[in-house]
Protein backbone atom coordinates (compact mmCIF):
# COMPACT_ATOMS: atom_id res chain seq x y z
CA UNK A 1 0.00 0.00 0.00
CA UNK A 2 1.17 3.45 -0.76
CA UNK A 3 1.73 6.34 1.69
CA UNK A 4 -1.20 8.05 0.05
CA UNK A 5 -3.89 5.31 0.23
CA UNK A 6 -2.23 4.90 3.75
CA UNK A 7 -2.99 8.60 4.60
CA UNK A 8 -6.33 7.83 3.15
CA UNK A 9 -7.32 4.78 5.34
CA UNK A 10 -6.42 7.05 8.27
CA UNK A 11 -8.79 9.83 7.66
CA UNK A 12 -11.50 7.31 6.97
CA UNK A 13 -10.45 5.59 10.37
CA UNK A 14 -10.60 9.11 12.41
CA UNK A 15 -13.95 9.98 10.85
CA UNK A 16 -15.44 6.29 12.03
CA UNK A 17 -13.89 6.83 15.30
CA UNK A 18 -15.40 10.54 15.66
CA UNK A 19 -18.76 9.21 14.71
CA UNK A 20 -18.35 6.19 17.14
CA UNK A 21 -17.43 8.53 19.73
CA UNK A 22 -20.79 10.70 19.13
CA UNK A 23 -22.68 7.71 19.44
CA UNK A 24 -21.31 6.75 22.38
CA UNK A 25 -22.12 10.41 23.91
CA UNK A 26 -25.69 10.11 22.92
CA UNK A 27 -26.29 6.53 24.69
CA UNK A 28 -24.77 8.01 27.82
CA UNK A 29 -26.91 11.43 28.00
CA UNK A 30 -29.58 8.87 27.14
CA UNK A 31 -28.52 7.13 30.29
CA UNK A 32 -27.78 10.56 32.00
CA UNK A 33 -31.47 11.94 31.66
CA UNK A 34 -33.34 8.81 32.58
CA UNK A 35 -30.90 9.01 35.87
CA UNK A 36 -31.90 12.83 36.38
CA UNK A 37 -34.77 13.81 35.04
CA UNK A 38 -37.05 10.76 36.02
CA UNK A 39 -37.77 9.68 31.73
CA UNK A 40 -38.98 6.40 31.83
CA UNK A 41 -37.55 3.59 30.49
CA UNK A 42 -39.78 2.63 28.18
CA UNK A 43 -39.49 6.29 26.52
CA UNK A 44 -35.62 5.92 26.51
CA UNK A 45 -35.68 2.46 24.89
CA UNK A 46 -38.31 3.92 21.94
CA UNK A 47 -35.48 6.68 21.08
CA UNK A 48 -32.53 4.06 21.33
CA UNK A 49 -34.64 1.95 18.99
CA UNK A 50 -35.62 4.68 16.57
CA UNK A 51 -31.91 6.08 16.49
CA UNK A 52 -30.56 2.34 15.58
CA UNK A 53 -33.07 1.85 13.38
CA UNK A 54 -32.38 5.10 11.77
CA UNK A 55 -28.68 4.13 11.90
CA UNK A 56 -29.33 0.93 10.18
CA UNK A 57 -31.17 2.73 7.69
CA UNK A 58 -28.35 5.50 7.04
CA UNK A 59 -25.54 3.07 7.16
CA UNK A 60 -27.25 0.68 5.06
CA UNK A 61 -27.75 4.00 2.42
CA UNK A 62 -24.00 4.16 2.89
CA UNK A 63 -22.53 1.23 1.98
CA UNK A 64 -24.77 0.71 -1.17
CA UNK A 65 -23.74 4.42 -2.23
CA UNK A 66 -19.66 3.02 -1.67
CA UNK A 67 -20.36 -0.23 -3.42
CA UNK A 68 -21.37 1.65 -6.30
CA UNK A 69 -18.66 4.62 -6.53
CA UNK A 70 -15.91 1.05 -6.16
CA UNK A 71 -18.11 -0.69 -9.14
CA UNK A 72 -17.61 2.57 -10.96
CA UNK A 73 -14.24 3.06 -9.97
CA UNK A 74 -13.32 -0.35 -11.13
CA UNK A 75 -15.18 -0.06 -14.51
CA UNK A 76 -12.99 3.05 -14.94
CA UNK A 77 -9.85 1.31 -14.60
CA UNK A 78 -10.84 -1.46 -16.54
CA UNK A 79 -12.07 0.89 -19.73
CA UNK A 80 -8.18 2.82 -19.00
CA UNK A 81 -6.72 -0.39 -19.69
CA UNK A 82 -8.93 -1.35 -22.58
CA UNK A 83 -7.70 2.26 -24.09
CA UNK A 84 -3.81 2.17 -23.32
CA UNK A 85 -4.30 -1.04 -25.13
CA UNK A 86 -6.47 0.08 -28.42
CA UNK A 87 -3.52 2.71 -28.71
CA UNK A 88 -0.77 0.28 -28.08
CA UNK A 89 -2.13 -1.62 -30.85
CA UNK A 90 -2.46 0.80 -32.87
CA UNK A 91 1.25 1.90 -32.02
CA UNK A 92 2.39 -2.06 -33.14
CA UNK A 93 0.48 -1.62 -36.68
CA UNK A 94 1.89 1.52 -37.23
CA UNK A 95 5.47 -0.33 -36.47
CA UNK A 96 4.42 -3.41 -38.38
CA UNK A 97 3.45 -1.30 -41.73
CA UNK A 98 6.97 0.42 -41.28
CA UNK A 99 8.73 -2.66 -40.65
CA UNK A 100 7.13 -4.40 -43.83
CA UNK A 101 7.76 -1.40 -45.85
CA UNK A 102 11.09 -1.50 -44.92
CA UNK A 103 11.69 -5.61 -45.33
CA UNK A 104 10.27 -5.60 -48.60
CA UNK A 105 12.28 -2.42 -49.69
CA UNK A 106 15.11 -4.40 -48.58
CA UNK A 107 14.09 -7.81 -50.25
CA UNK A 108 13.41 -6.61 -53.32
CA UNK A 109 16.96 -5.12 -53.70
CA UNK A 110 18.60 -8.02 -52.23
CA UNK A 111 16.35 -11.32 -53.22
CA UNK A 112 13.96 -10.23 -55.83
CA UNK A 113 11.04 -10.28 -53.71
CA UNK A 114 8.16 -9.66 -56.30
CA UNK A 115 4.22 -9.31 -55.63
CA UNK A 116 2.01 -10.90 -58.69
CA UNK A 117 -1.70 -10.09 -57.67
CA UNK A 118 -3.31 -13.71 -58.20
CA UNK A 119 -0.13 -15.78 -59.17
CA UNK A 120 0.40 -18.80 -56.72
CA UNK A 121 3.66 -19.37 -55.49
CA UNK A 122 5.82 -20.83 -52.79
CA UNK A 123 6.01 -18.16 -49.72
CA UNK A 124 8.92 -17.67 -48.36
CA UNK A 125 10.27 -15.60 -45.37
CA UNK A 126 12.57 -12.71 -45.46
CA UNK A 127 14.60 -12.04 -42.19
CA UNK A 128 14.89 -8.53 -40.74
CA UNK A 129 15.91 -7.27 -37.54
CA UNK A 130 14.21 -8.73 -35.11
CA UNK A 131 12.71 -11.98 -36.19
CA UNK A 132 11.27 -12.74 -39.60
CA UNK A 133 8.43 -11.80 -41.59
CA UNK A 134 5.89 -14.21 -43.25
CA UNK A 135 4.52 -12.87 -46.36
CA UNK A 136 2.29 -15.75 -46.65
CA UNK A 137 0.58 -14.83 -43.25
CA UNK A 138 0.89 -10.78 -44.17
CA UNK A 139 -0.42 -10.81 -47.88
CA UNK A 140 -1.80 -14.33 -48.20
CA UNK A 141 -0.10 -17.22 -50.45
CA UNK A 142 -1.05 -16.51 -53.61
CA UNK A 143 0.26 -12.36 -53.30
CA UNK A 144 3.81 -13.06 -52.05
CA UNK A 145 6.40 -14.85 -54.99
CA UNK A 146 10.10 -14.74 -54.76
CA UNK A 147 11.25 -14.82 -58.36
CA UNK A 148 13.15 -17.95 -59.33
CA UNK A 149 10.97 -20.50 -56.96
Amino acid sequence: MDEEEKEFNERIKKIHDARDEENQKLQKLMLSRVDDLAISKEFQDEQMKFFEDEKDKLTTLHEKEITKKRQDYWADLVKLERNLDNELEEVRKKVQTNLIGKSSEIAGKSSKVAFLKGESSKVTSTPIGFGTIDFGKIFGPKDAHVDGD
